[in-house]
């Protein structure tokens, strides 16, 4: 595009930068997450930033129909990122020790008392939760609110799940 006029060429670029600009600020905060993250958000019914309180071991059937060990954990909530879950709530993971038995599951996360986490959470029929995509659902968190072995802030993941919402992602 060729202009006769420095003024309207001047003014096309200012206009261009502009609306380039205004393009990436209003998805920034979506875009600091890694992909995974956002898959996270989108998939999950509850994201909760909790403790976990303690945990019991119990015989459960799966969806598919078999009887596995299952660890419920207390978890107390302290930020709601989606949803409206209550105050505490019970997580159930694969995995445990019961009647002289252990299950160990590759991808279900070892959570112990006291942990804090960011947990990407559906809600099963019985009203316990499950963790989304098993243990990738749960981003331990350090002294700093920084996703443990990573660099992804919690206010990261706060901001995106915010923006997520904004814009009518489920």
């Amino acid at each position: 595009m060729k202009f006769s006029n420095s003024r309207a060429a001047t003014a096309f670029s200012i206009l261009a930068v502009a609306l380039l600009a205004s393009t990436f600020s209003s998805s920034a905060s979506a875009a600091d997450v890694p992909e995974g993250v956002s898959r996270l958000i989108d998939g999950a019914e509850t994201i909760i930033v909790g403790t976990t309180e303690r945990s019991e071991t119990l015989w459960k059937e799966n969806s598919r129909g078999d009887r596995v060990i299952v660890t419920r954990t207390l978890v107390s909530m302290r930020e709601a990122l989606k949803g409206d879950p209550d105050s505490s709530l019970w997580l159930d993971v694969e995995g445990g020790t019961i009647d002289g038995m252990t299950l160990r599951v590759s991808s279900s996360p070892g959570l112990k008392a006291g942990d804090r986490a960011v947990l990407f959470l559906k809600r099963n029929p019985d009203g316990a939760y499950s963790v989304q995509e098993h243990g990738r659902g749960v981003l331990k968190l350090d002294d700093r609110d920084v996703v443990r072995g990573t660099t992804l802030a919690l206010d990261d993941i706060r901001q995106a799940a915010l923006a997520r919402s904004a814009r009518g992602v489920r």
